[in-house]
């Protein structure tokens, strides 16, 4: 059977940054059923949509940069089953992109290179010039009313780092207080060379 495969990039804000991964995937089953879009099935006793998802974001981490794949039994232009879909969501949840992907690609955990996320300090108003673990870089530092927010780049043997470990890491090592925010910005495709992302 021929396949069609997408990869959906899709927004998590506040509130639904308080909702687990396994409440976000059963929230796509029920919406993949009621839109009539043609998704394939997996086989068996209870027939499930093929979809799968990216490494999951931390409970409590919002994110512009969430991703998962489907698969498609006949093919859909992207900016139309973009539309569709958002007919389903929030606007916190909108699917923001949908790229079109051979069935040969590699899974979306192997594609990943790296991570970038943006951590609001409330009631600092400076970053000192710190040392970090390997495979973690601070790509960019600035004021916004009163929170200071530094972008960080997690890539190579740190994509995966749990942001909210490095926040302990950051408060118990360099004496600053836990992030009120951390928003995952983008992520970087080994495929994509090094795009960037706006800070």
């Amino acid at each position: 059977m021929i396949q069609f495969r997408y990869r959906i990039k899709q927004r998590k804000m506040c509130p639904f940054h308080l909702i687990s991964q396994l409440d976000i995937a059963r929230l796509w089953d029920r919406t993949l059923r009621r839109s009539g879009i043609p998704i394939l099935y997996s086989q068996g006793f209870n027939p499930r949509p093929l979809l799968s998802f990216g490494p999951a974001t931390p409970l409590g981490v919002e994110s512009r940069a969430e991703y998962l794949e489907i698969f498609l039994r006949e093919e859909i232009p992207g900016l139309q089953l973009q539309e569709e879909l958002n007919r389903y969501f929030p606007e916190e949840l909108r699917v923001e992109e949908i790229t079109i992907l051979s069935p040969q690609r590699p899974s979306l955990t192997q594609e990943i290179k790296g991570i970038f996320y943006a951590f609001s300090f409330y009631g600092v108003f400076f970053w000192n010039d710190i040392s970090l673990p390997e495979g973690i870089e601070m790509k960019n530092a600035y004021q916004k009313e009163n929170s200071f927010w530094v972008w960080f780049f997690f890539h190579d043997q740190k994509a995966f780092f749990s942001p909210l470990k490095f926040s302990v890491f950051l408060e118990e090592n360099h004496g600053y207080p836990f992030p009120d925010r951390i928003i995952k910005e983008g992520v970087l495709f080994k495929q994509e060379g090094e795009r960037r992302v706006s800070c």
